[in-house]
C-alpha cells in the first residue's frame, strides 16, 4: 500500500467513532466479531456511438475475489488488522493499544516499514482529542470532539505544516478526501477545485465536520472547509446490525468508504446516490455487501460494483 493511503487511513481513523447510549467511546466489542473480509469487482465504461445510435462498451476491469483484510482479536479486543495487495501481500498493518476497555492507540505500518501512528485523549467517559503522527514522529493533524446528548456532533479537524506547492502533501490530502466523499462526478470536481487551493496556500488548514443523527445513525455529514464552502453528504440505513459499530477504523477501498458506516448502529444503504445491497445470516449480521456507483452522461457512462463478504469468529 502506498505511502499516501496510509497517511490517509491514520489521519481519518477518528472520524467513526459514535458516542451513544448503546456504544462507548473508544470501546468495540460487537457481538459477531469479523475474522476477515474478502472483496470482488467490476468497473465498465461506455461511449455513446452517435452513428449507430447505441451505447458501446470501451473498457471493463474486474478484481477477482480475494482476501482484503485480517482481523486478529484479543479476546474482546480488536488487537490487529492486516491489509492485503491486489498480489496477496501485506500492504499494511494496523495494531491497537487499550487503557482497559478504551482505545488509546493506534500503530501503523505499511509495506515499506514506515510507520505512523494515532493517539487519543478522554474527559472521563467522552473522547475529547485525536492526534495524528507523520512517520517522523511530528504530529500531521488533529482532531477535537464535541458531544452532544452523548453523541458526537462536530469535529474540528486541522492539519498542520503544509508547504506551498508541497505536492506530496497535497496528495496527501486529497486522498484524505476522497476517502470521505462519496465517489461521483460532483464531488471528484470539487476535490480538483481544493486541490487546487492547496498548492497555493502555505498555512494550517482546519475543517469542520458536523454530524446530524436520526436515533443511533448519521443521517448526514456536513463538510466546512476553511475557504467557507460546504458539502453535505445524505446517508439511509437498514434496520439490522452493523459489525463495524463503534470500530475506530476506517474500511478502506477505491469506492470511497465513509466514517458513518463506523459511526452507525446499523448498515448504510443509500450514501447519496450510491447503494448498498445486503445479505445477512440468522443473527442479522451482513454476510457479503453489493455496492453500486453509476454515472450516465450524455455521451459517456460507467458502472462500478464491488462485493464485500464477511467472515466471522466461531
Amino acid at each position: 500500500m502506498k505511502r499516501t493511503v496510509i497517511i490517509a487511513m491514520a489521519a481519518l481513523l477518528m472520524l467513526g467513532i459514535s458516542s451513544c447510549n448503546k456504544q462507548k467511546d473508544g470501546v468495540f466489542n460487537p457481538k459477531q466479531k469479523i475474522s476477515a473480509i474478502y472483496v470482488e469487482s467490476h468497473d465498465q465504461d461506455y461511449s455513446y456511438n452517435s452513428e449507430t445510435y447505441t451505447w458501446e462498451v470501451t473498457s471493463t476491469s474486474n478484481t477477482p475475489y480475494q482476501k482484503e483484510q485480517e482481523w486478529t482479536w484479543d479476546g474482546k479486543k480488536l488487537q490487529q488488522i492486516k491489509y492485503f495487495d491486489g498480489e496477496g501481500g501485506i500492504g499494511a498493518t494496523f495494531t491497537y493499544t487499550y487503557d482497559g476497555k478504551k482505545l488509546t492507540r493506534i500503530d501503523a505500518m505499511n509495506s515499506d516499514g514506515e510507520k505512523y501512528y494515532s493517539t487519543f485523549e478522554y474527559d472521563g467517559k467522552e473522547l475529547i482529542t485525536a492526534n495524528i503522527y507523520d512517520s517522523d514522529g511530528s504530529i500531521y493533524s488533529t482532531y477535537k470532539y464535541t458531544h452532544t446528548d452523548k453523541k458526537i456532533t462536530d469535529i474540528v479537524w486541522t492539519e498542520y505544516n503544509y508547504d506551498k506547492c508541497a505536492s506530496s502533501k497535497v496528495g496527501r490530502k486529497i486522498a484524505a478526501l476522497r476517502m470521505i466523499l462519496p465517489k461521483d462526478q460532483v464531488n471528484e470536481r470539487l476535490i480538483a477545485d481544493y486541490a487546487a487551493k492547496l498548492k497555493t496556500k502555505a498555512t494550517t488548514d482546519i475543517t469542520r465536520i458536523t454530524y446530524t443523527w436520526t436515533d443511533n445513525n448519521i443521517t448526514s455529514v456536513t463538510y466546512k472547509w476553511s475557504d467557507g464552502e460546504t458539502s453535505t453528504v445524505s446517508y439511509t440505513y437498514d434496520t439490522k446490525k452493523n459489525p463495524y459499530y463503534g470500530y475506530m477504523g476506517m474500511d478502506i477501498d477505491e469506492s470511497g468508504s465513509v466514517a458513518p458506516n463506523c459511526a452507525s448502529e446499523n448498515n448504510i444503504i443509500m450514501e447519496g446516490s450510491r447503494s448498498y445491497v445486503y445479505e445477512y445470516d440468522k443473527n442479522d449480521y451482513p454476510t457479503n455487501c453489493t455496492y453500486t456507483s453509476t454515472y450516465n452522461g450524455d455521451t459517456y457512462r460507467w458502472k462500478f460494483t464491488r462485493t464485500t463478504t464477511y467472515e466471522y469468529l466461531k
